[in-house]
């Protein structure tokens, strides 16, 4: 199954902070549920100036009791792109 899912939220903070917080948030002790975090791709793209970060992240989630026996595993693996606009400041 594939889902996309965007999210726009405008932050209180200063630009630097939103995104070092933004593109520093995993791994971390206090997220236990990602397991890994892998950088596929990182560009500035020619015709926009932004810069373009792929990465793939591996997170665990609960199976529904009903479903584990269908279900290898109960891992998920999020396909994530991040365009950030240094001159705009949007991530």
């Amino acid at each position: 199954m594939v889902k996309f899912y965007q999210h726009k939220y405008s932050y209180d903070y200063s630009w630097n902070t939103v995104s070092y917080a933004f593109l520093n948030r995993y791994p971390n002790p206090f997220a236990t549920h990602v397991l890994s975090v892998d950088t596929l791709d990182h560009r500035i793209d020619a015709e926009t100036g932004e810069l373009v970060i792929t990465r793939l992240l591996r997170k665990t989630n609960s199976v529904p009791r009903w479903a584990r026996s269908i279900m290898r595993d109960n891992d998920a693996y999020i396909l994530e792109e991040v365009k950030v606009d240094a001159e705009t400041g949007t991530l």
